[in-house]
């Protein structure tokens, strides 16, 4: 994983985010999104109480609730 990261100049995080999504999705999900997905204010609070006990990291949380990316929960206000 060391060499792959150095070789490509990509960051682990990244490369596992990849194979994370390739696994759940196939090759769609290695497609650059044209649009932003929408989720709900409901489903974004329910993430983020889901987080803040400190039960399951945050990559948990967003799989767990099907959110694309940990930048979705960014701004939520609960």
């Amino acid at each position: 994983m060391n060499e792959l990261c150095s070789t490509y100049k990509i960051n682990k995080s990244t490369l596992y985010r990849w194979i994370e999504k390739f696994e759940n999705e196939g090759i769609r999900g290695l497609e650059k999104s044209k649009t932003w997905k929408p989720y709900s204010q409901e489903l974004k609070e329910t993430a983020v109480r889901d987080y803040l006990p400190g039960e399951y990291s945050l990559r948990e949380v967003i799989r767990k609730h099907g959110i694309s990316d940990t930048k979705v929960l960014q701004f939520v206000r609960c």
